[in-house]
Formats: C-alpha cells, sequence, structure tokens
C-alpha cells in the first residue's frame, strides 16, 4: 500500500509539473493559437458524436416502432 501512495504521489507531481509548463506555453501566441485550434478540433469532434448518437437513437426508436 505504501508503494501504491508513493506512485500516486509522483503521478501528481507530474501532472502538476505538465499543468505549469502548460499554463506558460499557453500564454504565449503560438501556445493560444494552438488552444484554440486544439478547442475547435474537441469541440467539432463533441459535436459529431451528438448528432452520430441522436442519429442512432432516432433509429432505435424507428425500429421500436415498426
Amino acid at each position: 500500500m505504501k508503494h501504491l501512495n508513493e506512485e500516486w504521489r509522483d503521478l501528481l507531481g507530474k501532472l502538476e509539473s505538465e499543468k505549469q509548463h502548460l499554463e506558460k506555453y499557453i500564454q504565449t501566441p503560438k501556445g493560444a493559437e494552438e488552444a484554440v485550434v486544439w478547442l475547435v478540433v474537441m469541440f467539432t469532434f463533441c459535436g459529431m458524436n451528438a448528432i452520430w448518437a441522436l442519429w442512432n437513437l432516432w433509429h432505435i426508436l424507428l425500429s421500436a416502432i415498426w
């Protein structure tokens, strides 16, 4: 159990370090541009998944009616 706690602390330390690095990077013009592109890509991906889920739901409901 002690070993597992140490691994979690190490992982959390690495995540915190990465978070600080990304926060500094996003404040640069290039980092801000990449962040916006990433958000657009993720928003598009999520939107496409939502449309696909609604499409499947619609067809499931139609097949249940017929």
